[in-house]
């Protein structure tokens, strides 16, 4: 594969948003606070599930994709904006480039370098992903009057994770529990009674070829738990 022409495979994202209600009469730049609801949105489907479609190309490359999934982004924040959402939260993308099912599509390439066990050029991609919505988020929380943004930053915490998996307890890093780590199989066959699936889970990075384990998305709860204050502040 020419990385110079790459397409990226997968993204995700999650946010999560506190939508506040407007009291009657009141104009949409001064929402209440008396009918605060909680929600949880998923922006994608399942073309851009990193869980389902590790494989999948698309039409564009990286750069471009990431551009055009950041402008798709942006109107969507304006429209959750017009209906009453004031505090929204985006789940960065994650070190991309160190799942074991990206070590296994791209480590026989030797083209590809392996930094820390991690394909750089995908890890790169990822965070041209999560420089342009940082920037987005900025430009938007300017725009919008009373809006609250933050992106939780999940790429830091995984890739510490990854790079020094002793530090917070962990035996691998490089393979996941199910289907032996690196071997991609169907996520419904992962499962405790699984013959593919490890005893001791709890000492591994990666529940899967692309899912960290409970046990890391513990530690990556308690980061975003820290990022977010602001929104509930």
């Amino acid at each position: 594969m020419d990385m110079n022409s790459r397409k990226i495979a997968v993204i995700h994202v999650v946010l999560v948003v506190f939508a506040s209600g407007y009291g009657e009469g009141e104009a949409q730049e001064t929402p209440t606070t008396t009918t605060l609801v909680p929600a949880v949105i998923t922006f994608g489907d399942s073309v851009v599930d990193v869980g389902n479609n590790v494989n999948l190309n698309t039409l564009f490359k990286a750069d471009k994709y990431s551009s055009y999934l950041v402008a798709a982004f942006e109107s969507f924040i304006k429209d959750l904006y017009g209906l009453g959402a004031r505090r929204i939260g985006v789940v960065s993308l994650p070190p991309l480039g160190c799942l074991p099912a990206t070590r296994t599509l791209f480590s026989s390439h030797d083209h590809n370098i392996i930094n820390g066990g991690c394909v750089s050029s995908i890890n790169h991609d990822a965070q041209t992903f999560n420089n342009k919505l940082n920037s987005s988020a900025l430009f938007l929380q300017k725009q919008l009057l009373g809006l609250k943004i933050v992106v939780f930053d999940i790429f830091k915490p995984l890739y510490d994770l990854v790079q020094s998996p002793s530090k917070f307890g962990f035996v691998e890093a490089s393979k996941g529990c199910c289907g032996r780590g690196s071997e991609r199989i169907r996520v419904f066959l992962c499962n405790p009674k699984s013959s593919r699936t490890c005893s001791n889970a709890t000492q591994y990075v990666f529940w899967d070829g692309v899912h960290p384990s409970e046990a890391a998305n513990k530690i990556l709860a308690d980061s975003m738990l820290l990022q977010g204050i602001s929104l509930v502040t």
